[in-house]
């Protein structure tokens, strides 16, 4: 894997590990209606 695709791949994670706080907010947004769907939502 090039340093490029390395970079595109890991930029939502600012610690290769842990999402930054844009794609939090990217998952809550997919993840929120599914949740509540299902009656799992907060």
């Amino acid at each position: 894997m090039d340093a490029a695709t390395r970079r595109r791949i890991f930029e939502p994670f600012f610690d290769m590990l842990h999402p930054n706080p844009e794609t939090y907010a990217k998952w809550a947004a997919e993840l929120t209606p599914i949740l509540d769907k299902l009656g799992l939502a907060k």
